[in-house]
């Protein structure tokens, strides 16, 4: 506090600590390491199941009993934010979840806890996944105890959905070797293959934008068309006018394209109605705990291909 100039740069300046500031930490796991964590990631993939792993700061910050909970809150966007310890936080206030939250059964996150250690709480038996676009994100609270009370609640952080899908160049290899290449040219043949489990290079001054954990479960494929196909006399280019919008606006535009659940009769071929879409199922495991950093939309024996039309 020295008003002098050249004041407290030196270590002698620093007569002695007065305290210690300790931080919350999530890690986002797999399903195969939701216990450890070794190498958590630092988003997640949208609708893909994940183990989220508390770490507690240290002073009892985390009590050792099971009375413990979680919940995820949609962010408030950019009203005031309130410390924990002011009583006006999301996480005191909304008391009920996000149904952007899916658990396996409805209203998990009241019954379910994170264990009873005192150093970190896990979920990892019931997986949690997120209805959330690419970029967004859900803000995570917890409590210790008495979860019933507001009061009790505090934020410890966020869970972001990754910013990119990475794709694979081919299909996983099926029984007897073979692969299909990834969709390259019109008219040709190809497969559509997703790719998770990617981890940043700590080496680099940026995360990678695929940072995210691996496939489970299965899941359905549709293509649109952005400028080709006209619906009602308009493109969806044309339609929401996306050469004006955001990026933010635009996930959300083809969010709401997306589950109108409609297929293009001439766009790809091996795609044209919801019968092809099911023959081409992803699935890694009728075991949800299974996972995998291929997700190739070929069907049960991957040997299904698409084929695009247009341009």
């Amino acid at each position: 506090t020295d008003p002098e100039a050249g004041a407290c740069q030196l270590l002698a300046d620093y007569v002695q600590p007065f305290g210690r500031l300790y931080f919350w930490t999530l890690h986002l796991c797999d399903y195969s390491d939701p216990l450890w964590c070794p190498s958590p990631y630092l988003r997640v993939v949208p609708q893909q199941k994940f183990a989220i792993k508390i770490l507690c700061p240290p002073g009892n910050a985390c009590t050792a009993s099971t009375g413990n909970r979680i919940k995820f809150l949609d962010p408030r966007g950019r009203g005031p934010q309130y410390s924990n310890w002011d009583g006006g936080g999301i996480c005191q206030l909304e008391m009920l979840e996000s149904d952007r939250a899916i658990w396996p059964y409805e209203s998990a996150s009241l019954n379910l806890d994170g264990g009873g250690r005192s150093d970190f709480k896990a979920w990892s038996t019931e997986l949690v996944r997120l209805d959330i676009s690419a970029g967004h994100a859900v803000e995570v609270c917890y409590c210790n105890d008495d979860c019933g009370l507001g009061s009790n609640w505090i934020q410890v952080g966020r869970v972001h959905a990754l910013t990119e899908f990475a794709y694979a160049s081919k299909t996983h290899a099926k029984l007897d070797g073979t692969e299909i290449e990834t969709i390259t040219y019109v008219n040709k043949p190809g497969s559509f293959t997703l790719f998770g489990g990617i981890h940043s290079n700590m080496n680099e001054p940026l995360p990678s934008p695929w940072d995210s954990n691996r496939y489970s479960g299965e899941a359905l494929l549709n293509l649109l068309s952005f400028d080709r196909e006209e619906v009602d006399g308009m493109t969806i280019e044309e339609r929401y006018h996306v050469n004006l919008v955001g990026l933010e606006e635009l996930r959300m535009v083809f969010d709401r394209e997306c589950k109108q659940e409609v297929f293009s009769e001439g766009l790809v071929e091996g795609l044209s109605s919801a019968r092809d879409a099911a023959q081409r199922l992803a699935r890694i495991s009728f075991d949800f705990r299974q996972v995998d950093r291929y997700l190739p939309f070929a069907g049960s024996n991957q040997d299904q291909t698409l084929t695009v039309r247009k341009a």
